[in-house]
Parts: C-alpha cells; sequence; structure tokens
C-alpha cells in the first residue's frame, strides 16, 4: 500500500475536518446575507449589537464588546455608526463617567424588528435542506462548541 495520498483522499480529509466544515457553513451564510437586499442595511456586527442592546437596554459598550469578542475600538467605531444611524443612544454612566449605556431609540427597535424578520427568512432559505428537529441540534450543537470556549 502505497504512503502517498492521492488529491481525492486529502479532499476527503479536509470535509472530515469540523472546523473547515464550520467556516464553509459561515461562507455560505454570510454569502447569502450579503446578497439579500432586505438585508442590506446592517451589517451582521451591527444586527449583533442592536439586537444585545434591545435584549439589555443600557448594556454597557464593554459588554457587548466582550460577548462578541470585538476589541474596543472596532466597538467604538460600530457605535458611532449606529448612532449615525439613529438607532442607539450612548449614555454616559453617573456612577462611572468611563462607562457609556446604550439604549435602542424608536428608530433601532423598528430598524431591529424588520431586520429579525428579514434574517429569520434568510435562516429560512439557507437552511431549507433541514427539517425543524436537526435546526434545534444544530443550535444545540453550537452552542456546546460556543460555550466551551
Amino acid at each position: 500500500m502505497s504512503e502517498t495520498k492521492t488529491r481525492a483522499d486529502l479532499d476527503y480529509a479536509l470535509n472530515t475536518v469540523v472546523g473547515y466544515r464550520l467556516k464553509r457553513a459561515y461562507m455560505v451564510m454570510k454569502d447569502d446575507y450579503a446578497a439579500d437586499p432586505n438585508l442590506a442595511e446592517l451589517t451582521t456586527r451591527q444586527f449583533a449589537v442592536l439586537s444585545l442592546t434591545g435584549g439589555e437596554s443600557g448594556i454597557s459598550q464593554s459588554d457587548i464588546a466582550r460577548k462578541l469578542g470585538i476589541e474596543r475600538s472596532g466597538m467604538v467605531k460600530l457605535i458611532d455608526q449606529l448612532e449615525g444611524m439613529g438607532y442607539l443612544d450612548r449614555v454616559a454612566n453617573p456612577e462611572d463617567r468611563r462607562v457609556y449605556r446604550l439604549h435602542l431609540t424608536e428608530a433601532g427597535y423598528h430598524c431591529l424588528a424588520n431586520h429579525h424578520e428579514a434574517v429569520k427568512q434568510q435562516e429560512n432559505r439557507v437552511l431549507a435542506s433541514l427539517n425543524e428537529q436537526e435546526r434545534k441540534l444544530l443550535l444545540t450543537l453550537l452552542n456546546r462548541i460556543q460555550d466551551q470556549a
């Protein structure tokens, strides 16, 4: 038996690497998101920031940065963009003026609701080959991987 792997063997080996498969699945989701005109208003990061802020009004910039794994400098830029779009307000914490608390504006709530619906439609399109049970299992497994970090 030869020690030399064929190209087909190497391709197969790559397709069994979980990290590679996760990255490829991410690219499918990312490319579809970018191509959807209903999702053009917000980047995925902006959507994530609005979602966290909507779920926890008054959350600090640093808490969002930590939850999303974003560097502080990148977080400031995101907040500046969303504030400039009129979707959130940044309010200094009276107990610690170095800390800013974030709150969605009315426009921010409206944008988030519309965008969330468009994201659900996008996910339904991309995940059409999975039934409800498979989708729940996928989320469970992805959460389990994330929770280990």
